[in-house]
């Protein structure tokens, strides 16, 4: 038996997956359905590619349909000009950030 994460820190996410290989395609399934994301939505891409997280963002944006929106590095050190870029140009609806310490 093995506990596999479906996306999330929360123990409600874990499912147990016994002697089946676990696909991306299911992983992103799985996290579509948990973030509840459709193809109205609009997900911001704050991962840098090198993180692995960054796969599951890309994936599970475009197995729901949803828009990813990827901008340019130098973006996020303008803190008042990505706040408008997400919330008045592009209308992101969803964000997920690493906390940086």
């Amino acid at each position: 038996m093995q506990w596999v994460n479906a996306g999330s820190a929360t123990l409600s996410a874990y499912i147990v997956a016994e002697h089946v290989r676990v696909s991306l395609a299911a992983c992103c399934c799985v996290d579509s359905e948990i973030y509840g994301l459709s193809n109205h939505d609009v997900v911001y891409m704050a991962s840098p590619l090198t993180f692995d997280p960054s796969v599951v963002e890309i994936f599970t944006t475009l197995w729901s349909g949803a828009t990813l929106l990827i901008l340019d590095d130098w973006m996020k050190l303008r803190p008042r000009d990505l706040a408008v870029m997400l919330t008045t140009v592009h209308h992101v609806t969803v964000l997920q950030v690493m906390i940086s310490i």
